[in-house]
């Protein structure tokens, strides 16, 4: 059977099929778990935003704050890597803390002809 099947059938059964989960989850036996700590973080930016505050802002207010960085987090380190405003665009635009989990969102039809697939595939 072919990896691309695979990984259909996979997508089909609602398995976790990525590389790495997002922040504030583990991915365990091809599903997705919730990281208590890293999720605590994760509601800690939701707020923040919530609140109007600025992504540069928020990730000023973590680094004062000494929150891990995803990086120091996943390494087991602290304050080698600081939080920047593109990190915290990319977890409050994550549509999986919504509960939606997007997957193959573009494919290869041909070789240099790139389409886009829809969100609901």
């Amino acid at each position: 059977m072919k990896v691309k099947s695979v990984k259909n059938i996979q997508k089909q059964k609602g398995l976790f099929i990525g590389n790495n989960a997002a922040y504030g989850y583990i991915a365990k036996d091809k599903k997705l778990i919730i990281d208590e700590p890293a999720a605590k973080i994760v509601r800690h930016i939701f707020e923040m935003a919530d609140n109007g505050m600025r992504y540069f802002d928020i990730a000023q207010t973590l680094n004062k704050e000494s929150i891990p960085s995803r990086i120091d987090y996943l390494k087991g380190t602290s304050g080698v890597h600081f939080w920047n405003k593109a990190q915290i665009s990319q977890i409050v635009h994550n549509k999986i803390y919504i509960g939606t989990y997007t997957c193959n969102k573009n494919y290869t039809i041909a070789p240099r002809v790139r389409k886009f697939a829809d969100e609901s595939e």
